[in-house]
């Protein structure tokens, strides 16, 4: 019964929801691109992070094909924020 229950705080602990938010996004005035800025949060039991990540866009008729340019990959880190019991942590300087 012991090991059932721990399993299932550690479980617990690594799961969560992720929650991807529209901030901003613009059009260019003579190009086909659009420029957009997404606010992703994820939560879990005891921590959270908010990551806002920009991509450019391209329209290819009626298709929107999005590049990240910052994070993941990248070179360039998206601005982040990280909360927990302990306090609260961001990379913007």
């Amino acid at each position: 019964m012991k090991k059932l229950l721990l399993v299932a705080a550690l479980l617990s602990l690594g799961s969560g929801c992720v929650h991807r938010e529209i901030v901003a996004f613009a059009d260019h005035e003579t190009k086909p691109l659009t420029a957009l800025q997404v606010s992703v949060n994820r939560s879990y039991l005891v921590t959270s992070s908010r990551e806002y990540v920009f991509y450019s866009c391209s329209e290819q008729g009626d298709k929107l094909t999005c590049k990240r340019l910052c994070g993941g990959s990248n070179d360039v880190v998206c601005p982040e924020a990280s909360a927990s019991a302990g306090g609260y942590a961001t990379n913007i300087r």
